[in-house]
Parts: structure tokens; C-alpha cells; sequence
């Protein structure tokens, strides 16, 4: 497997990419669901790019370490997202699978409008999301500024 270190000045760089791009579909964003933990740091800054909008945290399990599960797994979520349009942010849309379970999720709490951003999505991903700022080979495993001592622990 092969690694992409990413950069705090390449993570504000992808933010604005994102965030230029939902703004020239002319999607306006009432609040956003950040998928945990990856996607919280991303929805932070695009929260902020949008004027400091609402973040629903919503937990997701796709993976132990770097070993991804068979099924993903979602907490329950409690957040009034209806009637609203809702950006559901993640870090990277790897498989696909995350993103659609959550999208599919979300649907049963009928918000307004439901889009997708993620800060980098790989090559051979399923549905990539509505939103993003890099594709990857679908080998390229992307290590994040916010996670550098996961992956010492997760590799000894």
C-alpha cells in the first residue's frame, strides 16, 4: 500500500476547492452531518466557510484501524435535518459503501436537499460524491494532519 501525506496548508487548500464548488452549484447549506471521526475536522472548516452553520456529528464504523468491517455501522442519529439542505461531509470517500448507507439514512429524515462533499475520493469508489477537491488511486492510503499518531499506533 502506498501513503499520501497530506498537509495542513493542502487540507485549507481542498476546504476552499469544496467550498467554491458547492457555492457555483448554487447549493446553500442550512447545516451539515460530519461522518466520525474523519469528517469532523473537514466540516469544522467548511462550517466555517459557510458563516459558521450547525454540525451534526453522526458516528460511522467502516473500519478497526486500518481493517475495513464487512458491514458499516451507524449510531443512531437525533438531529432536525428535515425540511433543511444538508451537506454531509467526510475526510475521503474510499469504497463507497459509508457514503451511501449514511445518504440512505439521512433520505428517512426527508431534509430538503442532501449533498455530499469529501475532501478526497478514490479512483474506483462507488457514486463519488457530490463535491470534491482530489481523486486518488485506489491504492493510496490518504493520512490526514488530524491522524498522524492513528497510524503510528495502527502500524507499531
Amino acid at each position: 500500500m502506498k501513503y499520501r501525506i497530506v498537509s495542513w496548508r493542502e487540507i485549507d487548500a481542498c476546504v476552499a476547492t469544496v467550498g467554491r464548488a458547492i457555492r457555483a452549484a448554487r447549493f446553500h447549506p442550512d447545516c451539515i452531518v460530519a461522518i466520525l471521526k474523519g469528517g469532523l475536522i473537514p466540516a469544522r472548516l467548511l462550517s466555517d466557510f459557510f458563516g459558521s452553520i450547525e454540525i451534526y456529528p453522526l458516528r460511522v464504523k467502516p473500519y478497526v484501524k486500518t481493517h475495513k468491517l464487512e458491514h458499516v455501522r451507524l449510531e443512531s442519529f437525533r438531529y432536525p435535518i428535515g425540511r433543511k439542505n444538508v451537506l454531509l461531509v467526510d475526510d475521503i470517500h474510499d469504497s463507497g459503501q459509508t457514503l451511501q448507507k449514511v445518504m440512505r439514512h439521512l433520505q428517512r429524515h426527508r431534509p430538503r436537499a442532501l449533498c455530499a462533499a469529501t475532501l478526497f475520493c478514490k479512483h474506483n469508489a462507488l457514486q463519488p460524491p457530490d463535491f470534491l477537491a482530489h481523486t486518488v488511486a485506489p491504492d493510496v492510503w490518504v493520512v490526514f494532519p488530524w491522524e498522524k499518531n492513528e497510524m503510528k499506533n495502527a502500524h507499531g
